[in-house]
């Protein structure tokens, strides 16, 4: 039998606020919501924040971290970095102990410059705000994603660079970006490893929602049905005895309540059979 407790990160549906998303997972039997910052976060204010907390604690939602879309690099650097210690106020508010944003998440790759290039201003934006969130008691934590920081090679030069004690944000879905599987991600940095978000993605299928510099092309998949194996990696983290929190994201066509649900069911029968 498995650890894992299963919850949603970010809402289904692009008119619904976070308030109500934290409604929804209690009403489709889930114990765990995700903010992301839009609609009644998308100004970081206090009294947002407050309200979600207390309708996830009345109930018994738990709110185990608030992610942010984040560039740590170019002209608006500072900004971010303004903008992310606010976050973590704003986390703290809602209850939650961990902060994660991305570090360069451009995803076109004319736009994206080389790990090398990027490395010393991420990183020291980075430490900057892990150390305020820190004197706050929230811990900031971080993901595989973009083109940049991502696949064992990527991710590890901005976590030996960043130099903190820093959890890990396993996404099973974005290691595609770097064209690589999820399980040896979860094998190298396993020990790391306190959340997890779920998603699938299909390569070189029909209707491609990106695609890479050497034209590999990637597209949102009903769980369990993409490329990318995701039953090995939690298998990996099962053996491990991981059981902190599987985030289920929603990025396939047509998105919405119903797939997401379905992607419930999916999950959970994918777990009882590992």
């Amino acid at each position: 039998m498995s650890n894992f407790r299963i919850g949603i990160f970010a809402v289904p549906e692009p008119a619904m606020t976070n308030l109500e998303a934290v409604r929804y997972v209690h009403e489709i039997g889930l114990d765990a919501f995700e903010p992301f910052p839009q609609k009644d976060l998308k100004t970081l204010g206090t009294d947002a924040a407050e309200r979600i907390r207390e309708e996830a604690d009345r109930l018994g939602v738990t709110i185990p971290c608030f992610s942010v879309l984040a560039n740590l690099t170019g002209e608006g650097r500072d900004a971010e970095i303004a903008r992310l210690k606010r976050c973590a106020e704003i986390a703290k508010i809602m209850g939650s102990p961990l902060l994660h944003h991305t570090i360069y998440p451009l995803l076109k790759p004319e736009d994206v410059r080389t790990p090398a290039e990027l490395i010393d201003e991420a990183a020291s934006a980075a430490r900057e705000v892990y150390d305020y969130a820190e004197s706050i008691g929230v811990k900031c934590v971080y993901e595989d994603q973009g083109l940049a920081f991502n696949g064992i090679e990527g991710f590890g030069l901005f976590l030996d660079a960043l130099d903190r004690p820093a959890g890990v944000v396993l996404d099973l879905g974005n290691v595609a970006f770097a064209k690589e599987k999820p399980a040896p991600f979860a094998e190298k940095y396993l020990d790391r490893i306190v959340h997890v978000h779920v998603k699938d993605y299909g390569i070189n299928r029909d209707h491609p929602n990106y695609t890479l510099a050497d034209g590999t092309t990637i597209s949102p998949a009903v769980l369990g049905e993409g490329d990318l194996q995701i039953a090995d990696a939690l298998r990996i983290l099962k053996n491990a005895g991981y059981s902190g929190w599987l985030m289920l994201e929603n990025e396939r066509l047509g998105g919405g309540r119903e797939s997401q649900i379905d992607d419930v069911r999916i999950l959970r029968e994918m777990l009882a059979s590992l």
